[in-house]
């Protein structure tokens, strides 16, 4: 359990820690992006990259609610919820960053750095620290 959030069960900690150390990992191999590159980002556009975006679009919101209720839980949730989203478009064809070049590849490698900062972020939060390896 998760600090003992009502949201997500399993060993969702370290499963949230692994996904922040994978993406750490993979921007590492990869390449720095630039995380506001507007004009790559623009390149996104399928259901699974759409889905981590919504993730991330919803995090400001869901942190303000956490702060407004006291429920650490409501931070719990979406960090899990964003690594389930990024783990989807990870495992997804056609998301094979290393076989992509230009827009496409600079997208995904830009919503990846935005994905590991905001676990950093999340994790950070809840009072947990982040592993850049594992």
């Amino acid at each position: 359990m998760f600090w003992g959030s009502r949201h997500c069960t399993g060993r969702t900690g370290p499963y949230c820690l692994y996904t922040h150390a994978r993406l750490q990992g993979f921007l590492r191999k990869l390449g720095e992006p630039d995380a506001s590159d507007a004009e790559a980002l623009a390149a996104l556009g399928t259901r699974e990259e759409m889905a981590v975006v919504a993730r991330l679009r919803a995090w400001p919101a869901a942190v303000h609610a956490a702060a407004k209720a006291l429920d650490p839980g409501k931070i719990t949730g979406q960090v899990y919820e964003l690594c389930k989203a990024f783990s989807v478009l990870y495992d997804a064809s056609g998301h094979r960053v290393r076989e992509l070049q230009g827009l496409r590849r600079r997208g995904l490698l830009a919503l990846a750095k935005a994905v590991a900062q905001t676990l950093a972020v999340g994790l950070g939060l809840l009072g947990i620290e982040t592993l850049d390896e594992m």
